[in-house]
């Protein structure tokens, strides 16, 4: 996986990890999982925010879209 999720938080918030090697780009196989969580946590009712952070200690949250990963998609 490219993220990790971890349990629910103090007032229903869950934290997703981002942690795609180097910068968290955005391919079609990353945005997929990405919603895929996201669909699994709207099924929990006790989750009423989601906080996104990065793995890669602060320095970027994203490049962005990666270019490249789409022409071969």
């Amino acid at each position: 996986n490219f993220y990790t999720y971890q349990s629910v938080l103090t007032k229903g918030v869950a934290t997703i990890i981002l942690q795609k090697a180097k910068v968290n780009s955005l391919d079609v196989k990353f945005m997929k999982e990405v919603k895929s969580c996201f669909i699994n946590l709207d099924e929990d009712d006790e989750i009423k925010g989601v906080l996104m952070k990065t793995k890669f200690n602060g320095k970027v949250f994203s490049a962005g879209l990666d270019i490249n990963g789409l022409q071969n998609a």
